[in-house]
């Protein structure tokens, strides 16, 4: 299994995995939070694990309330609109800007399947839109989320969702999605 070298650093409160677009308060940001959230996972993860990324953004003290912090100064960025972030560029325009903002020269790009398990050999987590869950029922459709650890011999992959861990067969899902999907991160040199 290949994983992100700080998996404690996806912790919010030492009790979520990842951050979850249910705690934003305003609806609409709730219905179409997935990317921006996903984003804020990235940005939070980044850092706390690379100097040159840190400010990205406050962790704080690692709670949830830090936490919302970033998904709403993500938002601003990541915006959603009536499809959501609906496609790689406009996911990772809106994280470049972002960081822009920050002062950071960040550059992301669009990734292939096979190009997932060096992401994470090089401690990069992954954003990832499934368009279609296929035959994996645990995912949901037109949904952004992020990959934190791939078994390339089994193909299961871990993401975090709505502040957990989701299991599935990355493998089964390129098979039987009908619409597929779009992978992000940090471009690699």
């Amino acid at each position: 299994m290949i994983t992100l070298a700080h998996p404690e650093c996806l912790l919010i409160d030492g009790r979520w995995t990842g951050g979850s677009q249910e705690w934003y308060k305003k609806f609409w940001h709730r219905q179409s939070g997935c990317g921006p959230t996903t984003a804020a996972l990235m940005a939070w993860y980044l850092a706390q694990t690379r100097p040159e990324y840190a400010a990205l953004c406050d962790v704080g003290t690692r709670s949830r309330a830090d936490f919302v912090c970033v998904m709403d100064g993500m938002f601003g960025y990541v915006t959603p609109g009536l499809r959501g972030v609906n496609t790689a560029a406009k996911f990772i325009s809106g994280v470049e800007n972002y960081a822009q903002a920050r002062g950071i020269a960040l550059t992301l790009a669009e990734l292939e399947l096979e190009q997932i398990p060096s992401a994470l050999q090089n401690d990069l987590p992954v954003a990832f839109l499934n368009l279609h869950s296929g035959s994996q029922s645990q995912l949901d459709s037109w949904h952004w989320m992020t990959v934190v650890a791939f078994d390339p011999d089994s193909s299961l992959t871990h993401c975090c969702d709505q502040g957990k861990i989701v299991k599935f067969s990355l493998r089964q899902w390129h098979k039987t999605s009908k619409l597929g999907g779009h992978f992000a991160t940090i471009h690699q040199k």
